[in-house]
């Protein structure tokens, strides 16, 4: 649980309190992760209880999704993500100690380079991020330099001489051969807790790999690299190398040898190569003939494009199983895109199950890519239904859009139609719906706006069944902004609904309905509402709902967007071309997603809470009203210099803060018992032991203060 503060210019919302929905969906015990397309897996302790979570990173928008092991399940565990510094993860993520602590530290990408963060956490306590390298170097031929790493691959970190310190193991910036960047910290101070990296081979293994699209032969070639090249002495190939746009590696003992192998995923073929070492650990060389292609032998993985491998147990035996996940986020195959290969061999010489096809993805709601969740009573019962539809989803003859439709009942959701209103069978491209009665004649009317602005509309076909006729894929003429997102509403109470409409350009606009069917155009900038992308300033995808934050029944207008936020809007229906005034941003207590599609559903205390997002998948959240001010809880300040925000709940303390801020602990008698450091803008959690009184020092010197006490 955390409690949540929205406030804006001269307007402050009371207390709220946001809770994670736990709301049952039958068969998908992980319905509300969000959906993967890219994912990558790593393991660590968060809890200090002896027993690692499953971490994993998706690379679409960078997000983060924890699991816990319960019994021979996983198990998501919402809002663990704020354990993790995710305002600086990027492209990949992956877990290893690197320091010989026994706690598993952050390598992420940064600008084709490498960023450590540093894993500080007590015994027995959650993970504490100290950034340790934010540009990892390298000693190429005599000169420090950062190490290079394309955002597109995923590196190898490994101890590969087992001298107990970690090495890495990347692509050279032109793809095809892999440089082995030696760990010289045993041997330059005896111990393995620094990062001090020189390149000891510019081609590890003596191979280079070639993919031919054309027969879809992905192979290893032999390639000697002179002698001067195994020490990090610079000298050219004699040859023109085949070099690819992006790979992925895992190096680890497939054998039993005591030698490092590598397993290879390429940008072109969609399964992977493995090659075993027959030379030594500190010259290894990977013979072509030995390698098996495509790998694993007898059940080969074959996703849509760009596999990666990843070496962890996730059955708990403790050895090391064999992920695969796509690493491209717009090839993935949306609920199969997960490969686990159960070890039933030895930790060092693994010998694999057949494939869990699916594996952890099938127990979530994925719809495709950019869902986009829409809330209603379509079959009359008295329980709420969901419809997901999404932008599109993979089939082996191209991309097409989809919807979901999952029924509401006593128990909660079950999912009863994949291809509802047969969707697939249209040329619609990111079908959004609204749902309401258009014409008044007691009949549930849905609307649809696509990627062309058209709005197609079906009608019930007869009550209660959910079950609808396509009318028109033309309603009433309007063509609207491309990506067109409608939301249904009687701004001006004259008893019809009117039509709001966000669009790709990243504004909305309002529809007036008139006499007889037909709409006008009010504005096509209201509100003054710009939802762009601060990257892609041309594209916002803005998607409106309703939300009453203040529950005096006259509902604000929220606003979702490509980047992510969640702002909140003040409405002025009698001035629909002023500027309106943005009262709140849901997205400052950790809710967003890439392409947020929100959807809501008001009650009288309460607001449910839908996000979609470019992964796919759903969150949900129920935002309640919280009553007066508890000495638990803080307003965020109010300062231009550094604003800050404390939460206490549930789920622990919760801070965000906009600039760097110190946080101490101390106990009743004024000892000072823990410390943590912020960056700006990040937003963590931690788990403290009550009657604890924590102090947040931000501003320019540190000179201001908020406080909290743990209850």
């Amino acid at each position: 649980m955390r409690n949540l503060w929205v406030l804006g210019a001269n307007w402050v919302f009371a207390q709220f309190i946001l809770t994670p929905l736990q709301w049952p969906v039958v068969g998908l015990p992980n319905a509300w992760t969000g959906g993967w397309n890219a994912p990558q897996f790593s393991r660590i302790d968060i809890d200090g209880d002896g027993e690692g979570e499953l971490f994993v990173f998706d690379r679409t928008d960078n997000s983060v999704q924890v699991f816990r092991r319960v019994g021979n399940a996983w198990r998501y565990l919402p809002r663990a993500e704020t354990l993790f510094p995710k305002a600086h993860l990027n492209a990949w993520v992956l877990l290893r100690d690197a320091d010989g602590d026994g706690d598993k530290d952050l390598f992420t990408n940064r600008n084709s380079n490498i960023r450590v963060f540093r894993n500080l956490a007590a015994s027995g306590a959650p993970p504490l991020w100290r950034l340790w390298y934010d540009t990892l170097y390298s000693n190429y031929y005599g000169y420090t330099t950062p190490l290079y790493s394309s955002a597109a691959d995923i590196p190898a970190l490994v101890d590969v001489e087992g001298d107990g310190d970690l090495d890495v193991l990347v692509y050279e910036v032109l793809g095809a051969l892999i440089e082995w960047h030696r760990n010289q910290a045993q041997e330059l101070y005896g111990r393995p807790d620094t990062l001090v990296m020189r390149l000891q081979s510019a081609c590890w293994g003596h191979v280079y790999e070639t993919y031919d699209p054309q027969t879809n032969v992905f192979s290893f070639q032999s390639y000697y690299c002179g002698a001067g090249q195994r020490a990090g002495v610079k000298s050219e190939p004699s040859f023109s190398r085949t070099h690819h746009s992006g790979g992925t590696l895992l190096v680890t003992d497939l054998n039993g040898d005591g030698l490092k192998d590598l397993i290879v995923g390429d940008n072109g073929p969609p399964y992977l190569i493995a090659g075993f070492n027959a030379g030594t650990v500190d010259s290894a060389h990977i013979p072509t003939g030995t390698a098996i292609s495509p790998y694993p032998p007898g059940n080969p993985v074959q996703l849509p494009d760009f596999p990666a491998a990843y070496y962890e147990d996730v059955t708990g035996d403790a050895k090391p199983d064999l992920i695969v996940a796509n690493n491209d986020p717009l090839a993935g195959e949306d609920s199969r895109s997960i490969w686990m290969y159960e070890n039933v061999g030895r930790a060092d010489s693994p010998a694999w199950a057949p494939p869990q096809v699916g594996w952890l993805h099938t127990t979530q709601l994925d719809a495709g890519t950019a869902a986009h969740p829409t809330l209603a009573d379509l079959n009359r019962d008295g329980f709420l239904d969901l419809i997901v539809s999404c932008e599109s989803y993979y089939t082996a003859s191209g991309p097409k859009a989809r919807a979901l439709f999952l029924q509401g009942g006593p128990g909660g959701l079950s999912l009863t139609d994949t291809n509802w209103l047969n969707l697939s069978s249209y040329t619609l491209r990111n079908p959004v719906f609204a749902v309401g009665d258009l014409d008044v004649d007691g009949r549930i009317d849905l609307l649809a706006g696509t990627s062309t602005g058209a709005f197609w509309h079906w009608e019930e076909s007869q009550a209660g069944l959910a079950d609808f006729s396509l009318v028109t894929p033309n309603f009433a003429g309007l063509s609207g902004p491309a990506y067109a997102a409608p939301l249904l509403y009687d701004y001006d109470a004259d008893g019809d609904l009117d039509l709001i409409v966000g669009g790709r350009n990243g504004r909305l606009s309002l529809y007036r309905h008139d006499v007889g069917g037909t709409f006008s155009l009010v504005t096509d900038f209201l509100g003054q509402i710009e939802a762009r992308d601060t990257v892609s300033p041309l594209l916002g995808f803005a998607r409106p709902a309703l939300i009453d934050l203040d529950t005096n029944g006259q509902p604000e207008l929220l606003v979702g967007n490509l980047t992510g936020f969640l702002r909140v809007y003040l409405p002025q229906w009698s001035q629909p071309t002023a500027a309106w005034t943005m009262v709140g941003d849901l997205s400052l207590v950790g809710i967003s997603a890439r392409r947020a599609s929100p959807a809501t559903y008001l009650t009288a205390d309460s607001t449910l809470l839908l996000i979609g997002g470019l992964r796919g998948g759903v969150e949900a959240y129920v935002l309640k009203t919280g009553g007066s001010t508890s000495s638990s809880t803080l307003r965020p300040s109010e300062t231009s210099e550094a604003p800050v925000s404390l939460w206490v709940g549930e789920g622990g303390l919760s801070i965000k803060t906009l600039s760097p801020a110190e946080v101490v602990a101390y106990t009743p008698l004024g000892q000072l018992i823990w410390r943590a450091h912020l960056e700006a803008g990040e937003s963590r959690t931690f788990y403290l032991p009550s009657g604890l009184s924590v102090v947040l020092y931000y501003g320019p010197w540190g000179q201001k203060t908020s406080r909290v006490w743990v209850p």
